[in-house]
């Protein structure tokens, strides 16, 4: 009797090894890559492939008011999703081995929403809310624009006339500067308004109150201002201000490396590299390249 409980011990325990072993081989190599996203150029078989803006290192594809830019890298791959005379583009990168890496949403440049990143298994491996500071958000900030002067800056967007928009956003000061409040995240805006003025904004990213206004450089909020007193914040924040012109700061501004480029217009002569609208020589293009951060460099 005492044997046959034994027995039946020691088999429940192979029984339980066995099955543990079974589990923990169900690793993430193991998960079917149809259920991940993954890339495949051959979904643009049916798409036109702009031959004048590709090359060795990339392909353009075209279908209606569509285009798709693919980058082969090192590293992996990258589609460049965009839509004419849209501000907002999806860019997707991809593993060597052809699984997702990442997705990421951007307007007028800058991400938005909610990113995951993955392994080259497909593992969550992070996740970021490019929104998580911004309680007024980008489609509180359209809304305010259109309601307050007229201006859609989607519907208005034209990709021929990018120039006449500019949308940014950061984190604000992290110390007391002038009228600006501490840790307060805004928006700096430009445009064109129907009346040719250059209208100038910064927002405020927690409650959408204007910071800071200006029409074709005269300062209406805050009211009284005096760009000229002590304390200018052109002077004192050249490094991300966009608000002053090159005669107001009073220094020579670096032109932009490559020329600008309009989409079917002629190619420049001597064009090695056509980016976000501008078409560059081999030198201006490794110039700026340099410059590009890591996530754009491995296009």
């Amino acid at each position: 009797m005492r044997n046959i409980i034994t027995i039946a011990i020691f088999s429940l325990m192979m029984i339980n090894c066995k099955g543990q072993e079974k589990k923990d081989t169900i690793t993430i190599k193991n998960f079917k890559k149809d259920t991940m996203e993954y890339f495949h150029e051959n979904r643009y078989n049916d798409w036109k492939l702009d031959k004048e803006n590709s090359n060795i290192n990339h392909k353009r594809y075209i279908k209606d008011k569509n285009w798709v830019t693919i980058y082969f890298g090192k590293e992996g791959y990258t589609e460049q999703i965009q839509q004419i005379d849209s501000p907002y583009e999806e860019y997707k990168y991809y593993h060597k081995n052809t699984l997702l890496k990442a997705k990421v949403v951007r307007f007028y440049g800058f991400p938005i929403g909610h990113n995951k990143e993955y392994d080259e298994y497909g593992k969550l491996i992070n996740e970021i809310n490019y929104d998580e500071p911004y309680k007024f958000s980008v489609g509180d900030l359209i809304a305010k624009i259109q309601h307050e002067f007229g201006i859609g800056l989607v519907n208005d967007y034209r990709s021929s006339e990018a120039v006449n928009f500019y949308v940014t956003r950061w984190t604000g000061y992290t110390s007391k500067f002038l009228y600006y409040q501490t840790n307060v995240p805004f928006y700096q805006v430009k445009f064109l308004n129907k009346k040719n003025e250059w209208i100038y904004l910064e927002i405020s990213g927690i409650d959408g109150s204007i910071i800071t206004e200006q029409v074709n450089g005269k300062y209406l909020i805050p009211k009284g201002y005096n760009p000229e007193q002590k304390g200018n914040p052109n002077e004192k924040n050249k490094s991300f201000s966009f608000l002053a012109s090159p005669e107001e700061k009073g220094d020579y501004q670096k032109p932009e490396l490559g020329a600008i480029y309009t989409e079917g217009s002629k190619v420049p002569e001597g064009t090695y590299q056509i980016y976000e609208g501008r078409a560059y020589t081999k030198a201006e293009w490794e110039a700026f390249h340099k410059s590009l951060p890591w996530w754009k460099r491995i296009m």
